[in-house]
């Protein structure tokens, strides 16, 4: 918190700057600008704690076979079935080294109801506000080289709470055998927008999401998913995950 008399500046913020003028009737802005402070008698102002807003990463090069706290789930977490147990590490056979894999089981029992998604651990979710306009990088492979006729499901998944963005699976080539990297903005990107917005735990209906949507999916990420799941028995191998990638 400052306190102080005027000020003759302009002050740069991001996410939410609260500020109370001479009368000590208090303001907020929210987004990324500028408060031209020669409008007010700047008292007091306060910037909210930015949270976990760094870049994350899972490059999975530990020899130790840790899969970073990586799980298999479905769509979103409001489904019935939420975990499936951790994803699988291997030491060999990444792009390069180290990468996490799964096959269409938990355990011996055969998925069949809904697509499984590489669930990221808590390093990826808390307040990324400062990703916005960024790119969620990945690679990816699979033994199921097709989405198949139909299959429209979400690719990539963020969700704030009950508020889901997406891209939808043929918004990109699926996965080869070989590895296939993939590049999504965090924007509408102006020219594509590969972003859509729904409430509904299935992504079962949506519509095209805004800037608006994105950065508030991102101020309070609780979760993000990648699909894994692109035929039947299909083993999907995942690598060099970066959120916040430039």
């Amino acid at each position: 918190m400052y306190e102080g008399t005027e000020h003759e500046q302009r002050i740069p913020f991001v996410n939410t700057l609260i500020y109370a003028d001479s009368n000590n009737n208090h303001h907020t802005a929210v987004g990324a600008d500028w408060v031209d402070v020669a409008e007010f008698t700047l008292r007091d102002f306060s910037i909210p704690e930015q949270g976990n807003t760094e870049t994350a990463t899972s490059y999975f090069e530990n020899n130790s076979f840790s899969n970073e706290g990586w799980g298999i789930g479905p769509e979103t977490a409001g489904l019935s079935w939420n975990n499936c147990g951790p994803a699988e590490q291997l030491v060999t056979g990444g792009n390069p080294d180290g990468y996490i894999t799964h096959t269409e089981y938990c355990g011996s029992t055969l998925i069949s109801n809904g697509s499984w998604y590489f669930v990221a651990p808590a390093k990826f979710r808390g307040n990324k506000s400062s990703l916005f306009g960024k790119r969620l990088n990945f690679d990816l492979k699979s033994s199921y080289t097709s989405f198949g006729v139909g299959f429209i499901r979400g690719f990539a998944v963020l969700s704030s709470g009950d508020k889901h963005i997406f891209v939808r699976t043929f918004v990109y080539a699926a996965p080869d055998e070989a590895w296939t990297h993939y590049s999504i903005p965090l924007s509408t990107n102006l020219l594509s927008n590969p972003w859509r917005v729904s409430t509904s735990k299935f992504l079962s209906s949506s519509e095209q999401a805004t800037d608006i949507d994105i950065k508030e999916v991102l101020a309070n990420l609780t979760d993000l998913r990648i699909l894994g799941d692109y035929g039947k028995d299909a083993t999907t191998g995942l690598d060099n995950v970066v959120l916040g990638a430039d």
